[in-house]
């Protein structure tokens, strides 16, 4: 496997289940802080109520005073073998 992102991984931001698990566990355990905590407790009830895959909001991603949220469709198993 190739890192793509070598900017990310430089500066051990890079979020790769297979070259930095570490990286996603942490933010894993911080998706219910901040911002985004409500919302991703919600994304919980969703999947549990409908068996989708439905991404969780990242916490490093929200900020004060944001007036807009674009969700997307989740990538991790779309370059699945």
């Amino acid at each position: 496997m190739t890192i793509r992102n070598h900017y990310a991984h430089k500066r051990g931001s890079l979020l790769s289940r297979i070259h930095a698990p570490l990286n996603v566990q942490a933010r894993m355990a911080r998706r219910y802080d901040g911002q985004v905590g409500d919302l991703n407790r919600w994304v919980d009830e969703l999947r549990d109520g409908t068996g989708e895959s439905v991404p969780c909001l990242d916490p490093d991603a929200a900020s004060d005073g944001v007036r807009i949220l674009m969700l997307f469709q989740d990538p991790s198993g779309s370059s699945a073998p």
